[in-house]
């Protein structure tokens, strides 16, 4: 691993690279360090040695606001943050923690929170735009559907190998059998706080 700290106007800024993660073959290629242009998965950049600007330890202070938002223009690293912040959260890399985390300043004293949720993401970046108002709203709920669907198949696998472990063969794991609770069809509007509607099939 290769720390280079920049100096900046509100303190050092350290740019990392992760070594010990790369894939076989590629240490002595000659392939100079690439910038993470348009590259916004957090694990992607480390797997495939981008330059990294570690900016962990805000996650600290994130902590002490309810509602975070962040308000910034486009390229700014906003999504970039947003999937540093789901490995982070996410319960499912907790066994992956000291490998994306690690050599990264919130890695050497994380919080309590760290890895305890499970993550709903949404990129509504996906969503097809329409000047149709109903078309509009029917892709945004499609897109919220596929999101939640992807989530629900997740976890539910994760609680049977969990149920199927512990033996146990009532309580949450008979209602992982059949389609209850994981049934999204009826899916709720989305929109349905905005525009007083009801529900509907996607």
């Amino acid at each position: 691993m290769q720390l280079v700290t920049l100096p900046l106007s509100k303190g050092p800024v350290t740019i990392t690279r992760m070594s010990g993660i790369i894939p076989p073959g590629k240490p002595g290629s000659g392939k100079p360090r690439r910038l993470p242009c348009s590259v916004a998965n957090f694990e992607q950049i480390l797997e495939e040695d981008y330059y990294l600007v570690d900016k962990t330890g805000f996650i600290r202070e994130l902590e002490n606001y309810r509602v975070p938002v962040f308000l910034r223009p486009r390229r700014f690293g906003k999504t970039l943050w947003c999937s540093t912040l789901e490995c982070y959260y996410d319960i499912r890399r907790k066994e992956k923690f000291e490998e994306l985390f690690g050599h990264l300043d919130i890695g050497r004293k994380p919080t309590a929170e760290r890895n305890s949720y499970m993550v709903l993401r949404l990129n509504f970046s996906t969503v097809q735009v329409s000047m149709d108002m109903a078309k509009l709203e029917r892709n945004f709920a499609s897109d919220c559907r596929i999101s939640l669907e992807s989530f629900l198949r997740l976890q539910r696998h994760k609680a049977r190998r969990h149920h199927r472990a512990s033996g146990r063969r009532r309580g949450p794991a008979a209602a992982l059998q059949g389609r209850h609770p994981f049934d999204l069809s009826p899916v709720r509007d989305p929109l349905r706080g905005l525009r007083g509607g009801g529900e509907h099939r996607v």
